[in-house]
C-alpha cells in the first residue's frame, strides 16, 4: 500500500509540472553561467544624459567663444563620455582592428577635447584632438581590463541633443556597445516640484488618515450606541494623534520648501 502510494505522487500532474519547471530553470542557469565565465572582450561607451549647455544661440552674454578668429554663432554644449571594457577579456591595442574614435553629430566642430579622469594610470588612455574641427577625437589604449577606461569631456558648437557615438572596431567584438540612461534626467525645477508633490500626498494621507479614524471611530459608536472600552479608545487616539502628526510634519516641510517664484 505505501509503494502504491507513491507510485501516484510520482504519476500526479502537478509532479510533472514541476519537474519540467526546475528542469527549465537548471538549463538557463547553465547558459547564465557559462556565458559568464567565458572570456569576452566588449569595449563600451556611455554619454552623460545630463549635458550642460554653457551658451545658448540669441541670448545676451558677456561671454563670447571663438574658433580660429571666427566667433561661434551657435549653441555651446559640454558633454562628457565614459569608455570601458565591460568584458572579461582584456583589449590591447592589437586588438584594435578599426581605429576608435568619438564622433559628434554631423557637421558639429568640437571647440574643446580633454581627458578628465582615468581609472588606472597603466591603461595609458590617451585622446587625439587633431580632427576636432571635423567632430572627431580619436582615442587609445595601451590596455583595457575589465572596468579599465577614461571619461572625455568636449566642448562642442552645437545643442545639447547632437548625437555622440563611439566607432571602431575590435577584435572579437562585432560592434563598440553602447549603454544609455533608461530614466529621464529633470530639471532642478522639476526635482523641486518632484519633492514639492512628495510632501503634498504625504500631507494629504495623514490628513485623510486622521479624518477617517475620527469618522469611523464615531460612526460606530453612534450605531452601537454605547462607549468603547478604554483600551480601544487610547489606541484610537494613538492613530489619530500619529496620522494628524505626520500630516502637520510634512505641511510644514511643504511651507519651508526652498523654491524660487519662477523656474530655474
Amino acid at each position: 500500500m505505501e509503494s502504491s502510494g507513491k507510485h501516484t505522487v510520482l504519476r500526479h500532474p502537478l509532479f510533472g509540472i514541476i519537474g519540467t519547471v526546475v528542469g527549465i530553470i537548471a538549463f538557463g542557469f547553465a547558459i547564465f553561467a557559462f556565458q559568464s565565465t567565458r572570456e569576452r572582450r566588449e569595449l563600451t561607451y556611455y554619454v552623460h544624459p545630463n549635458k550642460a549647455l554653457v551658451i545658448r544661440q540669441g541670448q545676451a552674454s558677456g561671454i563670447s567663444v571663438y574658433l580660429g578668429g571666427e566667433t561661434v554663432s551657435t549653441d555651446v554644449t559640454a558633454a562628457q563620455v565614459a569608455v570601458w571594457n565591460n568584458g572579461s577579456a582584456s583589449i590591447r591595442k592589437a586588438h584594435v582592428l578599426s581605429p576608435v574614435r568619438l564622433v559628434v553629430g554631423q557637421d558639429t566642430r568640437i571647440l574643446e577635447a580633454s581627458l578628465r579622469s582615468m581609472s588606472r594610470e597603466v591603461v595609458g588612455f590617451a585622446i587625439d584632438t587633431s580632427s576636432v574641427s571635423a567632430g572627431i577625437v580619436p582615442v587609445t589604449w595601451d590596455i583595457l581590463e575589465r572596468n579599465d577606461g577614461a571619461v572625455v569631456q568636449l566642448i562642442y558648437a552645437g545643442p545639447p541633443d547632437v548625437e555622440i557615438r563611439l566607432d571602431g572596431i575590435v577584435e572579437g567584438q562585432h560592434q563598440v556597445r553602447v549603454q544609455r540612461f533608461p530614466g529621464e534626467i529633470r530639471s532642478p525645477s522639476e526635482q523641486v516640484s518632484q519633492v514639492a508633490r512628495s510632501y503634498r500626498s504625504m500631507a494629504w494621507f495623514g490628513t485623510g488618515g486622521a479624518l477617517f479614524v475620527i469618522t469611523g471611530t464615531l460612526l460606530v459608536v453612534w450605531l452601537k450606541g454605547t462607549r468603547p472600552p478604554k483600551g480601544t479608545l487610547a489606541m484610537f487616539l494613538v492613530n489619530v494623534l500619529m496620522l494628524a502628526g505626520l500630516a502637520i510634519y510634512f505641511w510644514i516641510k511643504l511651507q519651508r520648501l526652498p523654491t524660487p517664484p519662477f523656474a530655474f
